[in-house]
């Protein structure tokens, strides 16, 4: 492979992965002006090497009907100006490699000063070729739209597989994607059935704008947050149609071409993050203004800034989107001190960022406070909550109508602080009850109904 991608590994293995992974190779970049200048990119982010030998790339919507070409049929019919090309056998793009091809190989060389891995219209003696399957003579990225095609095929089977599509620009109706679901092809393996493709459900949008002369298409979303995962003719049995590519793409805010420099895609940006201090809960609230490949986020606490991180619990992220979201969590306190959290922001492919600490002082209560057990009525379990301003031994016991004890809840000694107790009266019948707290000289007696 060409120097290119092994300087962009250079550049991960120096500062961490840049990108997210996906399931297998996208396409990250395209050129959709009728110039020289042409490409279309792909990026590996399995963090694998991947072989590409049954790999093909295509913007012609009959892609599908390729392996009929060499059985039975149907066989595609590819205008002078679309194309299917496979890369050459042997082909590896390493994790983190970025492969570029080419249409016209010494233009794109003239445009860009550095040498393409592959070209298409085998022009140029110094870039090699691409496998010419299905090659017009004018073979190119329509300049108003274009739809470009990733995929697999194993030479043997009657159906290829999707790898990653895009529709670069504003397609018209005949550069748009063909519903698969409609075709059945007989391709070259031994048997003369008919296989049919699953249905795609074609949702992926168009782009906003076309690039324009200058400009190009750039994936800023490595992952599949953005597509349905089940259900599809992809290689990993996703259904590539449907990725919304207005957020996985730069849909309208177009930039120079970069070929062999994978973009790194928006960060998570959190706009702000706070608390609030309750009665007996610590309410951390937080927003962001932008997410990409975000899995969502592990909150974290350590008591008196003692550097002892306790994860709380993980609240799910929006994957990615430019819309404002907005997330809570609530943090139950029983013991006074100064908390400190923070939120370890989580991407798909399991990299993980902090975010700034927030400090709370949460105090000891000044007197003793017993509150109206919650749910009440209820049935068959209820919430008792108290809070005590010195450290006491605490009895909570439940009595009948008639003065029975039928239940201890609690007989230890407990901090100062506030505490919740649950009573699970699944075992006792309908009717009024009392509960009863003691801690020192204090006793409180509340009445609670049970109604089954």
């Amino acid at each position: 492979m060409r120097n290119i991608y092994k300087i962009f590994v250079l550049l991960i293995c120096l500062s961490g992965l840049l990108i997210g992974q996906s399931s297998h190779v996208l396409l990250s970049e395209a050129v959709a002006t009728p110039t020289t200048g042409e490409y279309i990119e792909i990026v590996n982010t399995t963090g694998e090497p991947v072989d590409l030998t049954n790999y093909y790339l295509s913007d012609d919507q009959d892609y599908a009907l390729l392996p009929g070409a060499y059985g039975a049929g149907p066989a595609p019919d590819i205008v002078t100006s679309d194309f299917i090309a496979q890369f050459p056998a042997g082909t590896i793009i390493p994790a983190g490699g970025v492969i570029v091809v080419a249409f016209d190989g010494a233009g794109f060389t003239t445009d860009y000063g550095i040498t393409a891995d592959f070209e298409i219209l085998a022009l140029d003696d110094n870039t090699p070729d691409m496998i010419a399957t299905n090659v017009g003579e004018t073979a190119g990225i329509t300049n108003s739209g274009e739809c470009a095609v990733l995929f697999y095929w194993d030479g043997l089977s009657d159906l290829v597989m999707d790898v990653d599509l895009v529709n670069i620009g504003t397609p018209s109706s005949t550069n748009t994607f063909l519903d698969k679901g409609t075709l059945s092809v007989d391709g070259p393996d031994a048997d003369t059935d008919a296989s049919t493709y699953l249905t795609d459900a074609l949702t992926m949008p168009q782009m906003l704008a076309d690039p324009g002369f200058g400009f190009s298409a750039k994936r800023i979303s490595f992952e599949d947050s953005e597509e349905v995962l089940t259900g599809g003719n992809g290689i990993t049995g996703h259904d590539e149609s449907t990725e919304n590519i207005l957020v996985t793409w730069s849909s309208e805010e177009f930039t120079a071409p970069d070929p062999g420099v994978v973009n790194e895609g928006l960060p998570v940006e959190l706009s702000s993050f706070s608390a609030i201090v309750k009665t007996d809960v610590v309410e951390l609230i937080w927003k962001t203004a932008s997410e990409i490949n975000n899995q969502g986020f592990d909150v974290e606490r350590s008591i008196s800034g003692d550097n002892n991180w306790e994860t709380l619990g993980f609240v799910k992220g929006a994957g990615s989107t430019t819309e404002e979201q907005n997330y809570s969590f609530s943090d139950k306190v029983t013991l006074a001190g100064t908390y400190v959290y923070r939120l370890k922001q989580v991407d798909f492919d399991g990299t993980y960022e902090y975010s700034n600490v927030i400090e709370v002082n949460f105090g000891v209560p000044s007197d003793f406070v017993v509150e109206q057990n919650y749910p009440n009525p209820f049935n068959p379990t209820t919430t008792i909550k108290f809070a005590i301003p010195t450290e006491s031994m605490v009895n909570l016991t439940v009595y009948n109508s008639l003065g029975e004890q039928v239940a201890t809840l609690l007989s230890e000694v407990k901090a100062a602080g506030y505490h919740t107790v649950n009573f699970d009266a699944s075992k006792l019948s309908s009717g009024l009850y009392f509960y009863s707290i003691q801690a020192g000289d204090f006793v409180s007696v509340n009445k609670m109904m049970l109604i089954k």
